[in-house]
């Protein structure tokens, strides 16, 4: 199973990954039918586990009236290019609306993902550790801050938390291109 998701970062192939990936987003406007300019795709930067990982994050803004909640849901996919993988995942958040700071909004909600990770036993009396590479798919909760930073761009800080304790909590920073 961890074969289907490992992926060498040859340009060719991260190409390919971004136009499925703008082209799924670009679909789905259509089919959704969301607001203008409350959808986003854009590069991101996430820190964790020692490391920092480049990735794609993407926003899409559901309906108005999803389940009685008026235009404040919205899913959140994103991929990212860990050394030792692949990970994907989206989430549904909870978008607040603070009239009185309109440039900033902050979200919370909880995500599917299939994660990427380095599980390290210390080694005893001396010996060596060892080091064993893993792949979960696991929920995690995720809250945010997303900053308009102009009619096209905004700015983007969220904090990932895994309900696995094998997994580390990420941190993301970004910005996205709003259409």
């Amino acid at each position: 199973m961890h074969q289907l998701f490992a992926i060498n970062s040859s340009p060719v192939r991260f190409f390919s990954v971004s136009c499925l990936v703008l082209a799924t987003i670009a679909y789905s406007e259509q089919i959704v039918l969301a607001q203008t300019k409350q959808n986003g795709i854009g590069p991101t930067l996430t820190f964790g586990s020692g490391s920092s990982t480049f990735g794609v994050e993407g926003k899409l803004h559901l309906t108005e009236n999803v389940f009685q909640v008026k235009n404040n849901l919205s899913l959140r996919p994103f991929l990212r290019f860990p050394a030792n993988g692949i990970d994907v995942g989206a989430g549904v958040t909870y978008d607040f609306d603070f009239p009185r700071y309109s440039q900033a909004t902050p979200y919370a909600g909880i995500g599917l993902a299939s994660l990427n990770g380095i599980s390290t036993t210390p080694g005893l009396f001396g010996t060596s550790s060892t080091s064993e590479q893993f792949s979960q798919v696991t929920f995690y909760g995720q809250a945010g801050l997303e900053i308009n930073a102009s009619q096209n761009l905004s700015l983007n800080g969220s904090v990932q938390f895994p309900f696995n304790s094998k997994l580390n909590t990420n941190f993301s920073v970004g910005a996205s291109y709003r259409f």
